[in-house]
């Protein structure tokens, strides 16, 4: 029986050391060396075997036989009560206590290390662009690869130093980097459309470039934005056939300004809203989203040419968008509402609109303002109608004379020094 006791004792010891053991090769596995610098699972793999050991020596001991058993059990319960305390007792105080001493010290939380570019900023507006750069790229060699350094390196080299065949460098380096993230390569792009447009005059390469931010990131809202900046590129919508001129008209002017009756504004010819509308829906059968020109044609439409259901068509299309930021939808969400408001019937039209953008925008500012609007639609839609004009009838202009008192002085038959009581009489002629 002895025997088999201690061998019972040995297995059980044995399988907490080969737990333990386990614990240990797989944390380190997992972790590496990096293990050691958050020990918690170490307190874990220990304290098992403390009160493994505790086990042990209370079964072989058997306190109940006598006096001196009992007292060497208590021993090694306080050693292991000791043992276990100096382990966990920094943990539960400071789980207990750290509400407190975070709001003293800050907390323990580690602060995340970032490029700090506030020495660049504070040369580059002292007006050293050299030193800002030599800041810059200190910070980008303690973090390589800074899509914000970077960026901010291009416009140094691009705006400051009127360089961009540097800047160009910099933004081939970002790109080329294959852990460049999806939106960052388009901001990069969108620089580099701006670098070929401003910096080499390349309208081209400027279109090939927005193309290619409208072929990676089709429904983003880079991608949207590539296809305005598209629609407004010299030659976007009339292009000269290859090796023609462009043709500057300059109109004949009044020389002696300011020395004639009629300045000219009487002879400026005034746009024509069809031809206009006409042009624009030209414009967007070649772009079709140019929102600025359908916004315009959609104003045109209400005010000029009097189609409110040509109008609303065109801002549905663009409600129809997807990927577009939330302040430009907003933004149309009202401006049909301003549509439906114009029409006879259209208060519950204009209602249903901005019940259409809550719907869209749930729990936002928007869906509040919406809200808001829709509380005040009655009032909106009477500061919109036209004021009613008040007729006022044909009065008697001499109020006060014609009351049928003969003693009221005539003024058409009586000299005006005759109206006020003199002592002496009528003045001399």
């Amino acid at each position: 029986m002895p025997l088999l006791a201690l061998l019972t004792d040995a297995l059980f010891f044995g399988l907490v050391l080969l737990g333990g053991g386990a614990l240990f090769a797989w944390q380190y596995a997992r972790h590496g060396s990096a293990a050691g610098e958050s020990p918690g699972w170490i307190r874990w793999v220990v304290s098992a075997l403390l009160i493994a050991l505790f086990v042990v020596v209370y079964r072989r001991i058997n306190p109940s036989g006598s006096a001196p058993a009992a007292f060497l059990v208590l021993i090694a319960g306080m050693v292991v009560s000791v043992l276990l305390a100096i382990l966990w007792l920094p943990t539960v105080v400071g789980g207990l206590l750290s509400p407190l001493t975070g709001s003293l010290t800050g907390g323990e939380e580690k602060v995340e290390q970032r490029p700090a570019y506030y020495r660049a900023i504070a040369h580059r507006k002292r007006g050293d662009p050299a030193a800002a750069v030599a800041a810059v790229r200190a910070e980008l060699e303690r973090f390589p690869g800074d899509v914000e350094g970077m960026l901010m390196l291009v416009d140094l080299h691009a705006i400051e130093l009127r360089d961009p065949l540097a800047a160009r460098e910099v933004l081939d380096e970002l790109l080329a980097d294959p852990g460049t993230s999806a939106t960052d390569r388009a901001l990069a792009l969108s620089r580099l459309a701006d670098l070929q447009l401003k910096g080499f005059n390349d309208p081209d390469a400027a279109r090939a470039t927005l193309e290619l931010i409208a072929l990676e990131s089709p429904e983003s809202p880079a991608g949207h934005l590539a296809r305005q900046r598209m629609a407004h590129l010299p030659g976007a919508s009339t292009r000269l056939p290859s090796g023609e001129p462009t043709r500057l008209v300059v109109a004949h002017h009044e020389e002696r300004l300011g020395l004639t009756e009629d300045l000219g504004a009487g002879r400026l010819q005034e746009e024509d809203p069809t031809a206009v509308a006409q042009q624009l829906v030209a414009h967007l059968a070649i772009h079709p989203d140019d929102w600025e020109a359908r916004e315009r044609l959609a104003r045109l439409y209400a005010d000029a040419l009097g189609h409110l259901h040509l109008a609303t068509g065109e801002l549905e299309q663009l409600l129809a968008l997807t990927g577009v930021p939330p302040r430009h939808v907003v933004r149309w969400f009202h401006e049909l509402a301003d549509l439906q408001l114009k029409a006879p019937e259209g208060l519950a039209t204009a209602r249903a609109t901005l019940e259409r953008l809550r719907e869209r925008f749930p729990e936002t500012v928007w869906a509040a303002q919406a809200e808001a609007r829709m509380r005040q639609m009655g009032l909106d839609q009477r500061a919109r109608e036209a004021p009613h004009t008040l007729k006022l009838g044909q009065y008697e202009q001499r109020v006060g004379l014609m009351r049928g008192d003969a003693g009221i002085p005539d003024p058409s038959r009586v000299a005006p020094w005759e109206f006020r009581e003199t002592p002496g009489g009528p003045p001399p002629a």
